[in-house]
C-alpha cells in the first residue's frame, strides 16, 4: 500500500467536458482505478463539481463493485457558494453517485465572498456526528482562512489541499505555501494534501530536475513526486493514461541531494 498517494479523478478523464475532448470512455477510467489499486493507491480525491458528478459516479460504480469498502478512502468536495442548509442534501447526493454511506473526508472545495464558513464547518460538525463523514477538510484557502477554519474546528479540522511542487512553492494560486501554511499544518497535525504537482515542472523544465532525471534515470513525474513526499505531504496525482500512472508510482528510490538528514 502507497500511504501518501491519492489518485486524483480531476484530469481530463474524468471531467465531462473534457472527456468529449479526449475521447477516453468508461471503460478507460476503470482500467485507469484498476491500476491505480493494484499499484497500491488506496486513496482517491473527487467532488461534486468534477463534471457535475461524472467523476464520482464513475469512482463510485467501480469501486462498489470491485474492492471492499474498508480498503479505500474517499475524500469528496463540496463548492463554497453552497449555503449550509443546502449541505447535507448535496452530500446525499455525492454518497449516492459514489454508492458509499459515508465519506472518509468531506472538504470545503472554494472560498468565495458568499461562503459562509462558520456555519458550513459548523454542519460539517453535524455530519460527522451523524455518522456520514470521518474527517473534515478545506481546500485553496489563504493562511488567514486557514487560521480561521482552524479556530473554529481546533483538532476536528484534518486536512488542508493546496496547488504546491517542486516549481510553484511559495508563488502558486495561494501565496507562502512553504515557508507559512505548510509549517503551521506540520505543527497542528493537519494533513497537506499538495495537488498539481506535474504541471509547472512540465513546462518549465528547471534545471535541477533535468539534471536529477539524467543523473537516476527517473522521470520529471517521479521527481516531482519524490520531492513532495520529502516534505512531508501526501501527493495527488491525476493522469489518463495507465503507462503513466504506473510510472508515476513508481517511487521506491531514493534521491541524495533532498533526502532529508
Amino acid at each position: 500500500m502507497i500511504r501518501n498517494l491519492i489518485y486524483g479523478t480531476w484530469r481530463g478523464v474524468w471531467d465531462n467536458n473534457l472527456n468529449k475532448e479526449t475521447n477516453i470512455n468508461k471503460e478507460s477510467c476503470f482500467k485507469l482505478l484498476e491500476t491505480a489499486y493494484a499499484s497500491g493507491i488506496r486513496i482517491y480525491d473527487t467532488s461534486e463539481f468534477y463534471g457535475n458528478g461524472y467523476a464520482e459516479t464513475i469512482l463510485g460504480t467501480y469501486s462498489a463493485n470491485n474492492w471492499p469498502r474498508e480498503s479505500y478512502q474517499i475524500i469528496s468536495k463540496i463548492q463554497g457558494d453552497r449555503s449550509p442548509d443546502q449541505i447535507e442534501y448535496y452530500l446525499r447526493k455525492s454518497l449516492e453517485r459514489l454508492n458509499v454511506e459515508y465519506l472518509d473526508c468531506y472538504m470545503l472545495h472554494w472560498f468565495t465572498e458568499y461562503t459562509d464558513v462558520k456555519s458550513i464547518l459548523h454542519t460539517f460538525l453535524d455530519l460527522k456526528e451523524k455518522g456520514y463523514i470521518r474527517k473534515i477538510g478545506i481546500c485553496n484557502c489563504t493562511y488567514k482562512q486557514l487560521r480561521y477554519c482552524y479556530q473554529i474546528l481546533a483538532n476536528q479540522l484534518d486536512s488542508v489541499q493546496l496547488e504546491y511542487n517542486f516549481v510553484q512553492r511559495n508563488n502558486g494560486k495561494i501565496p507562502f505555501v512553504q515557508d507559512i501554511i505548510l509549517p503551521f499544518c506540520h505543527q497542528k497535525g493537519i494533513d497537506f494534501l499538495a495537488y498539481n504537482p506535474f504541471a509547472p515542472i512540465l513546462a518549465q523544465k528547471p534545471e535541477e530536475i533535468i539534471k536529477l532525471s539524467d543523473k537516476y534515470n527517473k522521470s520529471s513525474c517521479q521527481l516531482a513526486i519524490k520531492w513532495l513526499l520529502y516534505q512531508k505531504v501526501k501527493v495527488l496525482i491525476g493522469t489518463s493514461n495507465v503507462e503513466h500512472l504506473v510510472q508515476d508510482v513508481d517511487i521506491n528510490f531514493d534521491i541524495s541531494e533532498w533526502k532529508p538528514l
